[in-house]
């Protein structure tokens, strides 16, 4: 890295990208400038100028390109202070040959019919390798184990190559991990009047022993049961508590006393990450 600019002691500055030039990048001169808009839509730190180069690797692997050799990136500073620099950047690309998908499989599964779990991947068979659409699958199969109290799901994607045939299989070794069901509902703190922390607790009934849902979305209902206030988060009203060895989630609420003399809606204040009022 080329640059005349001071740097201040214990400060890294902030890198802004102005030019991005490919050699000999294999695309035309509007998928360049595709990958340019990509690159130059992030900010990236003066001490780490790989992740640029990174993100032309995946720009090119998302293109079918899962083998590009991307080189160390050549940076020479524009202008800037010990804060910001302006950084035109240069990097080599040998993007190889283009891949497409073979197929997706699976192991270790339980829960779902390998069906289902295809279907949350955007990409049929013979269809140009995209590792953006191979995330998203990923992230899709994550929300599906998540619905049904599946929290700690985890999968592990590996590939096969067929370079004779630039073909890739993909093989997502799959930890399902525990269903996890909600537990106990603990209620601390000052009733603003009696009742109250049975009031919750009753409510609460509907929804112990149920599977989790990672959304949050049987959280909001009960938050709905209990008429809170909309504006209302459940993650500003509980605290939660994961019980590993029962696969269970236990939550605490803890009442505030609002006051005296000052109305408020039953759960409606937040100063406290945990509390509500009562």
């Amino acid at each position: 890295m080329r640059d005349g600019d001071q740097w201040s002691p214990g400060l890294t500055p902030k890198a802004f990208v102005r030019k991005l030039i490919l050699r000999n990048p294999g695309f035309s001169l509007a998928a360049q400038q595709r990958i340019a808009l990509e690159i130059k839509s992030h900010t990236y730190w003066c001490d780490n100028f790989d992740e640029i180069a990174e993100r032309v690797r995946q720009a090119y692997q998302e293109r079918g390109y899962f083998k590009a050799l991307i080189g160390s990136p050549m940076v020479r500073v524009i202008q800037g202070d010990t804060r910001r620099k302006l950084i035109d950047v240069t990097i080599s690309v040998d993007k190889g040959q283009l891949y497409r998908l073979k197929d997706i499989s699976f192991t270790r599964i339980t829960v779902f019919p390998e069906a289902e779990l295809r279907r949350q991947f955007p990409m049929s068979a013979g269809d140009i390798f995209n590792t953006g659409k191979i995330h998203i699958g990923l992230e899709n199969t994550r929300k599906l184990y998540g619905a049904r109290g599946y929290i700690d799901f985890t999968p592990v994607p590996d590939t096969k190559i067929d370079d004779d045939a630039n073909l890739v299989s993909l093989i997502i070794d799959v930890d399902e991990g525990p269903q996890f069901h909600y537990g106990k509902l603990t209620v601390d703190g000052e009733e603003s009047k009696p009742g109250a922390r049975a009031t919750l607790l009753k409510a609460w009934q509907a929804y112990e022993g149920k599977p989790c849902n990672d959304d949050g979305l049987a959280l909001k209902d009960f938050l709905r049961d209990i008429h809170a206030a909309p504006s209302v988060k459940f993650g500003e009203v509980f605290r939660v508590f994961h019980d590993e060895k029962s696969a269970l989630l236990n939550f605490q609420i803890t009442l505030a006393k609002p006051p005296e003399g000052l109305l408020v809606h039953p759960i409606a204040a937040r100063a406290q990450p945990s509390a509500i009022h009562h």
